[in-house]
């Protein structure tokens, strides 16, 4: 085996896979490693018909070809990446391989990814009840990757992650908002939009689980609703430590409460002259008024905002907002 064989973009030589064997492959090709591994040529693989170095040795060409070129890693690498074998003659077909290579790990490790995976016990798509899980073990559950924190033995997802805290997220769990600057979420898998739709609480079972009913209650017993943020803002829910209203209570918001559009309470004073002769001068008596209606014929009316002369035209609506911008938001599930 060309052992002398080093790239030119590791730290250190690549991993080698000893006498890895196979029985009865067939004249199709097949992929090595029960993980997938991309190796660089012929230089980098021997194939035998006994384990330590014995038996017949296989010619590339004649006896094998190396198929299934890996582009990626072919891009990354600078050079071509193959993941596959495929056996010519016949006799080879039949019966035990033993195959050693150098394994291509990736653009900027040296170890073999057969061997990155056992070290951390990744089981893709795996999760199941009543299952022993080692602390360590990395599963992707619908959409998001999780590490195991402890060892235990399943019961409930939700519950052995939301109560016993056994698993970790590593990338957003359900429940987690974003916003999207996208008018449809097609082709964003694992997300939806944030627009009050009732759900199957069985088919969503890990988001209902950190939702509950706090968005809505669905149909009651079968669904339950997301949030809508459809033309509204979101708000820290709790009590605030730092702020306090102007009555002096702190501002608080519940989680899931969907609040109106308002205006503090208060009132507008005017102070007018009650004297007649407005040429002379003299002293003048004042009185206070409160508005709180106004009537076609009444002396003194209330008319809408204008400039104070300083600080611009006010702006009015249908209702009070900050200046904003339109934008999406999404839940993962």
């Amino acid at each position: 085996m060309a052992k002398e064989t080093l790239y030119d973009f590791k730290l250190d030589s690549p991993a080698e896979i000893i006498d890895e064997l196979y029985s009865n492959v067939g004249a199709s090709a097949f992929i090595l490693g029960t993980v997938k591994r991309a190796f660089k040529g012929s230089t980098d693989v021997v194939i035998r018909t006994a384990a330590g170095g014995g038996g017949d040795l296989l010619i590339e060409g004649t006896d094998y070809n190396i198929v299934n070129e890996d582009f990626e890693y072919t891009e990354l690498c600078g050079y071509h990446v193959y993941t596959g074998i495929q056996i010519l003659t016949t006799g080879y077909q039949t019966g035990d391989l033993y195959i050693s290579y150098l394994c291509v790990g990736s653009y900027t490790t040296v170890a073999s990814l057969n061997a990155l995976f056992a070290q951390l016990s990744i089981i893709a798509n795996t999760w199941a009840t009543s299952t022993y899980y080692a602390a360590g073990t990395i599963i992707k559950r619908n959409y998001t990757m999780w590490m195991c924190e402890t060892s235990h033995t399943s019961g409930t997802f939700a519950t052995d992650w939301l109560t016993n805290g056994y698993w970790s997220p590593l990338s957003p769990p359900p429940g987690s908002i974003m916003m999207l600057g996208k008018s449809a979420i097609a082709g964003i898998t694992g997300w939806l939009l944030c627009d009050n739709s009732a759900l199957s609480r069985t088919t969503y079972a890990d988001l209902f689980a950190v939702l509950n009913t706090v968005f809505g209650t669905g149909d009651g017993s079968t669904t339950f609703n997301i949030p809508d943020f459809r033309g509204i803002f979101p708000r820290g829910a709790g009590t605030s430590a730092k702020l306090s209203r102007a009555n002096g209570a702190a501002f608080a918001c519940t989680l899931g409460n969907y609040d109106n559009d308002k205006m503090q309470g208060h009132r507008h004073s005017s102070t007018v002259n009650s004297g007649s002769n407005t040429n002379a001068a003299g002293t003048y008596s004042t009185m206070t008024l409160n508005f709180y209606s106004v009537a076609t014929n009444n002396a003194v009316a209330v008319t809408d905002p204008s400039s104070n002369g300083s600080h611009g035209t006010p702006r009015t609506g249908v209702e009070t907002n900050p200046a904003n911008l339109g934008i999406n938001f999404m839940i993962k599930y």
